[in-house]
């Protein structure tokens, strides 16, 4: 049976005693994957391991669409695949995201106060109960 040489392990054969090998040897920027572990294998391990992670950690809202991309599972696929393609979309849209919902809480904070002040002038035994209307009929 006739011995395949590979350049790669020629090389590191040579330089496997020499301690200044790293100042003296040029490495190969791409390495072919069919006699060894290569330059894809790695990357492809790599992305499907980012990936893992950020499907793992995303935490989508429920959403109530009928279309294909409203199914968990799909939109899960999506917002992890544009986070490992472009993490700089995702950070944008949580921090809108966050930025609205602070604003929408202080609207209903003063929104509260008003209602409150108005309706313990009217009644201050059902301040409770006209906060809850009222916030029934802003969300709808």
């Amino acid at each position: 049976m006739a011995e395949t040489t590979n350049p790669v392990y020629d090389e590191l054969e040579k330089i496997q005693n020499n301690l200044t090998a790293l100042h003296e040897t040029r490495a190969l920027g791409w390495v072919s994957a069919p006699d060894m572990r290569g330059t894809s294998s790695i990357l492809y391990s790599c992305l499907l391991t980012m990936f893992a992670c950020i499907y793992t950690a995303l935490h989508l809202d429920i959403s109530g669409g009928s279309s294909i991309f409203a199914r968990p599972l799909v939109m899960k696929f999506v917002w992890s695949l544009t986070a490992l393609l472009a993490p700089e979309l995702v950070l944008f849209y949580a921090s809108s995201q966050f930025f609205q919902a602070r604003k929408l809480a202080k609207d209903m904070k003063d929104l509260h106060g008003s209602q409150a002040a108005t309706a313990e002038s009217v009644n201050p035994d059902k301040v409770g109960n006209n906060l809850c209307i009222v916030l029934f009929r802003t969300s709808g």
